[in-house]
């Protein structure tokens, strides 16, 4: 069904490796429809007022707070007064840094199930993130620039930001198995949500037991497995009603519900709204 995929893709990346460029007002005219992107975002902001939107949840931009976003997710920053940087950060090297660095993957400002894809900066953090910046652009002014400088000034930046948020929350242990098996959890999810509705289904992938796989879920995202997988359809719901024509009954069959009656009760559930009427209300 072609006319569902036509949420648009920002491809400012193209074929950088990175890419470190100013916030402003009227940065790049997409931004203020719904979108997704072709690569990693970090967006520091230390001036202006307003809110943005990751995957539907409003975030207010504060001032020298660091939001992450990731491949994938649906993204909206309406126009409005802000000042600040724009990291982008190429797929080739966030593979590269979980390479590098697994114990990362998945983990605090890397979480695609986290709640806080941010983290406050301090003043000594301010500090420091100013200065990668600012070698970062000297480096990127190069006229070959230096991909391993790139890779490990970037690497630098990453590391110290993920430090920071986790020392800022109170400190949830996991271990490194269970750690591997949420992250297999969110790829499952991303791959499957269409077709497999059963908490069953992943129970039977992962090999683990619902009570053991609920309590890693809950003891890093405060949810059951079931829970994050209506999540990820609920996202996927409002953003093909606000960015396709399609019909409700096109959208239900697309996410793989078989009745589109029982689509709306999960919708209406959700949102205490129809799908017609989060449509009407939320459409531009």
């Amino acid at each position: 069904m072609q006319k569902f995929k036509t949420l648009p893709i920002q491809t400012l990346i193209q074929q950088h490796y990175l890419k470190v460029e100013r916030l402003q007002k009227d940065y790049q005219n997409l931004s203020a429809s719904l979108h997704r992107h072709d690569h990693y975002e970090l967006i520091w902001a230390f001036g202006g007022e307003g809110q943005h939107f990751i995957n539907f949840k409003p975030y207010p931009l504060q001032q020298n707070r660091v939001y992450f976003l990731q491949i994938g997710q649906v993204h909206q920053f309406p126009e409005f007064e802000r000042s600040g940087w724009i990291f982008l950060i190429s797929e080739e090297l966030m593979h590269s840094f979980f390479s590098l660095h697994p114990q990362e993957e998945g983990k605090g400002l890397f979480d695609t199930f986290g709640a806080q894809p941010f983290v406050d900066m301090d003043t000594d953090a301010l500090h420091f993130i100013n200065h990668i910046k600012e070698l970062l652009l000297q480096e990127l002014n190069q006229q070959a620039p230096n991909k391993n400088i790139l890779f490990h000034l970037t690497v630098s930046l990453l590391l110290r930001l993920n430090a920071k948020q986790a020392s800022e929350k109170e400190a949830i242990t996991l271990l490194n198995p269970e750690r591997r098996v949420l992250f297999d959890l969110r790829k499952l999810i991303q791959q499957h949500y269409r077709e497999a509705h059963n908490v069953i289904f992943y129970l039977n992938k992962l090999g683990v037991p619902a009570k053991t796989l609920n309590r890693i879920c809950r003891k890093t995202t405060g949810k059951t497995v079931h829970e994050l997988l209506e999540d990820k359809l609920l996202t996927e719901a409002k953003m093909a009603l606000l960015s396709t024509t399609c019909s409700v009954k096109e959208i239900a069959f697309d996410l793989g519900f078989n009745d589109s009656a029982y689509f709306g009760r999960f919708f209406r559930r959700a949102t205490s709204l129809t799908p017609l009427k989060y449509r009407e209300l939320h459409s531009a």
